[in-house]
């Protein structure tokens, strides 16, 4: 039995609820990182300063880094979505299947 599963339940805890718990977690999390990430760079529309997300050092902290967190953390989040992980597995495993069937053809 896995080490995490084992703590869960001494804990009273049932695995699909923690599942369910943490994937919420995960989805709240980066609407609160996306509202303060979109908000930052409306006040930069508003400003007329549409290049601060790109700039490197601006008044001691790092933009970019940020930005390139923030694009990084939402294409994490898009394909953690279920319609896409469910289209990427059937891709995935079709080509699973191809390549199974060339190599029995070897």
């Amino acid at each position: 039995m896995h080490v995490v599963a084992m703590h869960l339940d001494m804990h009273g805890v049932v695995v699909n609820q923690w599942w369910n718990g943490s994937r919420w977690l995960g989805h709240g999390t980066m609407w609160i990182l996306s509202v303060h990430g979109c908000g930052f760079y409306a006040l930069w529309l508003w400003e007329h300063d549409w290049l601060a997300g790109l700039v490197w050092d601006r008044n001691g902290t790092n933009m970019l880094a940020g930005t390139l967190s923030w694009l990084c953390g939402c294409a994490l989040w898009f394909t953690s979505l279920e319609f896409v992980r469910r289209k990427y597995f059937e891709v995935r495993t079709s080509y699973a299947r191809a390549d199974a069937a060339l190599q029995s053809e070897i």
